[in-house]
C-alpha cells in the first residue's frame, strides 16, 4: 500500500546476553463526528559496554497536534462498537490502517488514510464523547495510562497522548525487575538500531518504545470489558504495514 505526503499541519544488538549500561535509564521511579472529516474523494544489568553513554533525565512534553497528510484511496470501514463506545474511524483497528503513525518518528509525521482528512484530529476519540479514556499496551502491561479533557477527549489528545508515553525513559528499576530476557535483547537491539549514528539520541537514552520492538506502528484501539465492568481500551502496534 503505497503513501504519499501533502502539507505539514535504527547499530542492533544480536541475540545473547543484554549488554547495556545502567546509566542509559532514568533515575526516576516508575457526539457523532462532522462531515468534514469524512468527506469522500529480575535481570540484573550485565556489565557496561565499552564507552556506552552518560545521560540525564531530560522533562518530556506534550507532543503538538500533528501536520496533514494524506494516504491512498481505499476507505476506512465502519466505525467499530465497543462497548457503549463507537471508536472514531482514525483510531480503530483494522486492516489496513486508517493512520500510518509510527511512534519513533516525530508526530508531525502522522500520515492520514482517504477519506480521513484533518480535521478529524479536532473530533472525539469516541461516541458518544467521554472525558476520560484509560489505555494500556500489552507489550507494555507495567505503563498503563489515562487520557483527559474536561471538554472531551478528541482524536488529536488519544494520539498525542500515546508518543508522548512511549517516548518516556525507562528507569533502571523498571528495567530490572518488569521485563524478561528476550524483550531486554528486543529492547536493545532497537535502541541501538534507532539511536546508530545519532549521539544525541544514543545520550538520551533508552525508551519505552524500545521495547516493542519492531511494531511501532499504532493499529487501532480495542476495548475488552475489564472484570469490574469498566472499559480500558487496548493500543495495538504493529510492524511497517
Amino acid at each position: 500500500m503505497s503513501y504519499s505526503k501533502t502539507h505539514s499541519h535504527s547499530n542492533s544488538s544480536s541475540s545473547g546476553r543484554v549488554s547495556v549500561r545502567s546509566d542509559w535509564f532514568s533515575s526516576a521511579p516508575s457526539s457523532s463526528w462532522s462531515a468534514r472529516s469524512m468527506r469522500s474523494p529480575t535481570n540484573q544489568i550485565p556489565p557496561a559496554a565499552p564507552g556506552a553513554p552518560y545521560i540525564h533525565t531530560v522533562p518530556l512534553p506534550e507532543s503538538p497536534s500533528p501536520p496533514t497528510r494524506s494516504l491512498s484511496n481505499s476507505p476506512p470501514s465502519r466505525n467499530v462498537v465497543v462497548g457503549p463506545l463507537v471508536v472514531h474511524p482514525a483510531l480503530t483497528s483494522q486492516n489496513p490502517l486508517s493512520l500510518l503513525f509510527n511512534v519513533v518518528e516525530p508526530i508531525s509525521q502522522i500520515q492520514y488514510r482517504r477519506p480521513l482528512n484533518p480535521s478529524c484530529l479536532d473530533e472525539p476519540a469516541t461516541n458518544p464523547s467521554t472525558t476520560s479514556l484509560s489505555i494500556h499496551i500489552p507489550q507494555l502491561p507495567i505503563w498503563s495510562f489515562t487520557v483527559e479533557n474536561p471538554r472531551g477527549v478528541t482524536v488529536s489528545d488519544v494520539l498525542n497522548r500515546l508518543h508522548a508515553k512511549l517516548r518516556g525513559r525507562i528507569s533502571r528499576t523498571e528495567w530490572q525487575g518488569s521485563f524478561s530476557k528476550t524483550t531486554q535483547n528486543m529492547g536493545v537491539a532497537a535502541f541501538n538500531a534507532r539511536t546508530s549514528g545519532d549521539e544525541s539520541a544514543r545520550n538520551d537514552g533508552m525508551k519505552r518504545m524500545d521495547l516493542l520492538g519492531s511494531n511501532t506502528f499504532f493499529a487501532g484501539l480495542t476495548t475488552p470489558r475489564n472484570s469490574d465492568g469498566s472499559e480500558c481500551f487496548t493500543a495495538h502496534f504493529v510492524p511497517r504495514p
